[in-house]
């Protein structure tokens, strides 16, 4: 007992003490993430200690900006699916979105776009830019939720419903 090296001026009753093993000694001093004491069970033990990690509002609504939104359209069910929204598919909507006012059509040789979905298997094909607008805009409106959660710690669905 460490009694033996240190004198307490008061000694807590025998029955409340932890009794350890050597081996449970030991290893305390070789686990460098710490130990609690399990007063659920009878007697008392102790066990590995496990942190909790909580993490702020903000901070999972960063998460969920690289976790994708989930779009569903009333009008044209083919394009229902998880679209990507880290800043590259920001960016890249960002372009096609700004080409498509300018030039009122879908950048290249065709009059459809092909877009890949979150988890880059999958694609939908768009054929009318009123509707890549509105996947567009369902999109950044989803990230302005996201970057709006730093003020209201209301963490919006990954959904959104166009028409």
């Amino acid at each position: 007992m460490d009694t033996d090296f240190i004198s307490y001026p008061t000694m807590p009753p025998a029955d409340t003490l932890l009794l350890l093993t050597d081996a449970e000694w030991a290893a305390t001093r070789t686990d460098l993430n710490g130990w609690a004491v399990d007063l659920s069970t009878s007697p008392a033990s102790l066990v590995a200690y496990i942190p909790v990690i909580t993490i702020s509002a903000a901070q999972q609504a960063l998460n969920n900006m690289y976790n994708g939104v989930n779009i569903t359209s009333t009008s044209t069910p083919s394009l229902n699916g998880m679209y990507a929204c880290d800043d590259a598919a920001q960016a890249k909507f960002d372009r096609v979105s700004h080409f498509v006012v300018v030039n009122g059509r879908f950048p290249g040789s065709s009059s459809e776009m092909v877009w890949p979905l979150f988890n880059q298997t999958s694609t939908v094909v768009f054929t009318d830019i009123s509707k890549f607008q509105e996947v567009a805009t369902a999109v950044a409106d989803y990230v302005a939720d996201l970057y709006a959660v730093a003020i209201t710690n209301v963490i919006p669905p990954n959904s959104k419903t166009i028409p």
